[in-house]
């Protein structure tokens, strides 16, 4: 959901509990690029968490990309009303799906042809040629979603790329979709309906959900049965390939620094590297600090009473969290590369 302004004209920082409980309710633009696996944010165990009330929703401070692209909002959609001569409508509630109300979201503009959402970025990575539909493809999701939503056949897309770089794109209807809403719906018929957490997929979402079910141990032991034997070898030659291949990461790295000898940065058309000298980190051996203002408080007399004290008040306990290690016998492992 998107942010609205405050009375003031400043962006509000926050969203009432009513607006909280509405997102719960329904899969949004930002959700679908989730879902299919394609945002670098949120995974579907975070759409899947949210939507169950077993994580909350974001309602803080927006990142400074979040607030920009607010702010840059309207000036982004007048220079696309300029160049196209559309006058769009922008809702200011959220927009549902008719026959499926779970599906909506807040819609940047509309007309009686289009379904129109605006961007800003900071570079052109992953947006392709002007009046294609080449965009990166979480926004393509969003897209997608909001032309499923508002039941418009073509979309069309303004970007702001670098503050000056303004560009258009355009998106035709197509099977992709209605694809994308049977995804949907499967997912909350699978999933957020009845409660059931969708499969682990390796996320930090999958990551914090465990440690939100389960944040404590209580000090049993459990015997694995037959039937997780498989699971557990599957795991342990997960992490000797993992090994392989970070040992083969490292001559590659030492390879490419070996090529870049004094040079800062190593550019072609695939990545840019760069080896620069990092700024002096500076470190304080807080533990020895420590002992030698304890050793002056004794010089001035204090007793050891009164150093417990004061340490006391610099002092915090920290609860531990899980950990999570495995001890393996040196056995022959299977590489299966």
């Amino acid at each position: 959901m998107r942010r609205k302004y405050s009375p003031s004209g400043s962006p509000a920082l926050g969203l009432s509990s009513k607006q909280l409980e509405l997102r719960r309710g329904i899969i949004g633009g930002t959700d679908a690029a989730a879902i299919l696996g394609l945002s670098n944010r949120r995974s579907r165990f975070d759409v899947y968490a949210e939507k169950v009330g077993e994580a909350p929703l974001s309602n803080g401070q927006m990142s400074d990309a979040a607030m920009w692209g607010l702010l840059l909002e309207p000036v982004v959609r007048a220079r696309f009303e300029i160049e196209t001569g559309r006058r769009l409508r922008v809702p200011k509630r959220l927009t549902r799906r008719k026959d499926l109300p779970w599906q909506a979201g807040h819609l940047d503009g509309l007309d009686d042809d289009i379904v129109y959402e605006g961007k800003t970025a900071r570079t052109d990575f992953g947006w392709g040629e002007p009046g294609s539909d080449d965009i990166p493809p979480h926004h393509k999701a969003q897209v997608w979603h909001y032309m499923a939503v508002a039941n418009r056949r073509r979309a069309e897309v303004a970007v702001l790329i670098g503050g000056q770089d303004f560009r258009r794109y355009a998106l035709e209807w197509d099977d992709s979709i209605d694809d994308l809403t049977a995804e949907e719906q499967d997912f909350r018929e699978s999933h957020i309906l009845p409660r059931i957490p969708p499969e682990f997929d390796g996320s930090p979402g999958a990551n914090r959900w465990l440690r939100s079910q389960h944040p404590t141990d209580d000090g049993s032991d459990l015997v694995a049965m037959p039937e997780q034997y498989g699971l557990l070898a599957d795991f342990v030659n997960a992490r000797h390939r993992r090994k392989i291949w970070e040992a083969q990461e490292e001559r590659l790295k030492q390879a490419v620094m070996g090529a870049m000898g004094d040079a800062s940065r190593l550019l072609s058309p695939m990545v840019r590297v760069t080896y620069a000298l990092a700024k002096d980190k500076v470190q304080t051996d807080w533990k020895s600090y420590t002992a030698h203002m304890e050793g002056l408080l004794r010089k001035m007399g204090e007793d050891d009473e009164d150093i417990e004290a004061t340490r006391g008040l610099y002092t915090s306990t920290e609860p531990g969290s899980r950990r999570f290690n495995v001890y393996v016998p040196k056995l022959e492992l299977e590489d299966n590369g």
